[in-house]
């Protein structure tokens, strides 16, 4: 019988590249994988022309993050790291 690695030891990298309507539809599947241990990471952020990528080459002071993650993040651990 072959050994099984355990779920934790598996990692599905997505692409920043890919459909934000593709990652949305995925959603209940990427659920479920995480569910069961799967690590889900997002691969090459700030790759691409995304927000990251101009705040870099910007010379900016201050950075206003979106109310809706940082009214959250008291209750939210997910909202929390991402600020």
């Amino acid at each position: 019988m072959p050994r099984r690695s355990p779920a934790s030891a598996v990692r599905l990298e997505l692409s920043e590249c890919a459909s934000l309507d593709d990652l949305h539809r995925a959603g209940p599947a990427l659920r479920g994988l995480r569910a069961a241990g799967v690590q889900i990471a997002l691969d090459d952020l700030g790759a691409t022309l995304s927000t990251l990528r101009h705040m870099s080459r910007l010379p900016l002071d201050v950075l206003k993050i979106d109310r809706s993650i940082v009214i959250g993040m008291a209750e939210d651990v997910v909202d929390a790291h991402i600020v």
